[in-house]
């Protein structure tokens, strides 16, 4: 009997040390759940703001104006070299009809000034 009383007794023990640690186990894991709980808001918060954000700029309506603008930028150095490729070519075309011109007229120089005889 003496025995079964200590037994008892020191499975008391055990018990009470192993309460004292799974209390203590429970009250870490306390502590975790609130600290991941805060950061869980924390992220909540940012992902609300950021939803807002992009609300409020609206990323794809910027993308379509970037997307115009860029084509109307393409249209119009193609319309400029164009333009450019024109522009330089009037002299060289006048140059060479006053050239022809003037060739003519030095072919026809006798015929022009028997007219005015």
């Amino acid at each position: 009997m003496i025995d079964n009383k200590m037994l008892n007794s020191s499975d008391h023990d055990i018990l009470i040390l192993v309460h004292a640690k799974i209390e203590e186990i429970i009250r870490e894991m306390r502590g975790i759940r609130d600290r991941f709980d805060i950061r869980i808001e924390g992220v909540e918060s940012r992902v609300l703001i950021l939803e807002k954000l992009i609300d409020e700029i609206n990323p794809y309506k910027i993308v379509k104006m970037v997307t115009e603008c860029d084509e109307f930028v393409k249209e119009y150095k193609i319309k400029t070299q164009f333009s450019q490729s024109i522009l330089k070519s009037v002299p060289s075309t006048i140059w060479v009809l006053f050239g022809a011109f003037l060739m003519y007229l030095i072919t026809q120089w006798n015929t022009i000034v028997n007219l005015f005889k």
